[in-house]
């Protein structure tokens, strides 16, 4: 199981939650991977059959993959692209 996080520090956090009733709460949460991000954090979401993670940052669009939290999508909208801003 995987626990998908946004932290303050503009980064999606991916960490492994490890199942055994001996461990303690530090050691059942490990983190797999942090991905720092260009903007805010705006929204995440994972995707209808739970491979990719969507998230909307300040002005980009952004996919990565769930199983390493590689990004594999950044989109910027057109309407930003023509504007400049």
């Amino acid at each position: 199981m995987k626990f998908l996080s946004c932290g303050a520090d503009k980064s999606i956090i991916c960490r492994n939650v490890l199942q055994r009733d001996e461990l303690s709460a530090d050691e059942m949460l490990q983190t797999a991977k942090q991905e720092v991000c260009k903007g805010k954090v705006f929204d995440i979401a994972i995707s209808e059959y739970g491979h990719h993670v969507i998230s909307g940052n300040d002005k980009f669009l952004c996919v990565y993959n769930l199983s390493e939290l590689d990004k594999i999508l950044e989109k910027r909208p057109d309407s930003l692209k023509k504007s400049g801003t």
